[in-house]
């Protein structure tokens, strides 16, 4: 933590706390000491182990990082509040911004479920909600972005947004996200963030919708087909509707790896949930509703999506597609 209270019940900074005084935590108040040298960013910590309220399970770069943000914007004319306790939710962000946009950094990894619930209490009572996230690895020569389920969770769904920090070169990114195309890879572009651009950040204004029908490369499609088979098992998914509908590598490349907006949403390989609708649609269509069990939805800590209305919206699409397809002529 940057702020506990001394012996006067006064909040004091870490960067000008005294060694050796007492402090005890503003929200949980136990005992606090001192971390002060000249490597690492002055702290204070608790002098036995907190409570589960109190850990935040902060590293050396989590500190720093929230240190030179807190400065750096308050220096732009930003009102800043480091550690704020909020009662009505026993939370306390990293950082309040003009009492609206809480910052929370993140460098250690925690469960998709705690993501949600900080999340889901600062959104709840009106703030807006940036995370920050360790740099992930970004192909910059085909704007591929590659994002594990957990990363995933911390995209600002509204704005399309990641931002991110590369503590190899002390710099903050931000990921502009346009689609996502299967597996952990996302098409993106990445943009330096400096401290000035922290207003464009923190506005409200509605984002253009990068997001539109694009189609996956048959190359990509036939390594996707590659790796089912590799599983050797007559029981693998999307190779077992190829055999029972009788369609081969070319028409799959062909005519499927269309890459709806709402593929941002759904876990599943595109080509599988393709087959899958497929199969259904030729073989069972009163049976669609099944459709429904065969997917599985990304997370993202600022939306809680209804997984009804993406997979009809799938369907109607998908359909309207098919239609197109040449479906009878399959040996191609």
């Amino acid at each position: 933590m940057l702020l506990a209270y001394d012996h006067h019940k006064h909040l004091v900074f870490a960067n000008h706390a005294v060694k050796d005084a007492e402090y005890t935590c503003p929200h949980c108040k136990s005992k606090m000491i001192l971390k002060k040298g000249e490597i690492i960013t002055p702290h204070f910590a608790h002098l036995k182990v907190a409570s589960i309220f109190c850990s935040k399970g902060e590293t050396q770069a989590h500190y720093s990082l929230k240190y030179q943000l807190a400065l750096k914007l308050s220096c732009i004319g930003y009102h800043v509040q480091i550690e704020p306790y909020i009662a009505g939710i026993y939370q306390y962000p990293d950082l309040i911004i003009d009492k609206k946009i809480a910052i929370e950094i993140q460098f250690s990894k925690i469960t998709i479920s705690s993501v949600k619930k900080r999340s889901n209490g600062l959104l709840h009572i009106g703030y807006r909600l940036i995370w920050i996230i360790p740099n992930p690895y970004y192909d910059k020569l085909r704007h591929i972005l590659i994002l594990t389920k957990y990363e995933r969770t911390f995209i600002d769904f509204k704005s399309k947004r990641l931002l991110t920090w590369d503590s190899s070169n002390k710099q903050l990114y931000m990921y502009q996200i346009y689609n996502f195309i299967g597996g952990n890879r996302y098409i993106a572009h990445k943009f330096k963030l400096e401290i000035k651009d922290f207003e464009y950040v923190f506005s409200q204004i509605e984002t253009e919708d990068f997001t539109r029908d694009i189609k996956l490369n048959k190359n990509t499609i036939q390594q996707y087909i590659n790796r089912c088979r590799c599983t050797r098992s007559v029981k693998e998914p999307s190779l077992s509707v190829m055999y029972n509908l009788g369609l081969s590598d070319n028409w799959v490349s062909t005519y499927l790896g269309i890459i709806y907006p709402e593929q941002l949403y759904i876990q599943s390989h595109p080509i599988y949930w393709q087959l899958q609708l497929l199969y259904l649609l030729v073989k069972t269509p009163q049976n669609l509703n099944e459709f429904n069990e065969k997917i599985m939805l990304n997370h993202f800590y600022n939306i809680e999506n209804t997984k009804d209305v993406i997979v009809n919206e799938l369907i109607n699409k998908f359909r309207n597609s098919y239609s197109k397809m040449e479906y009878n002529n399959v040996q191609n």
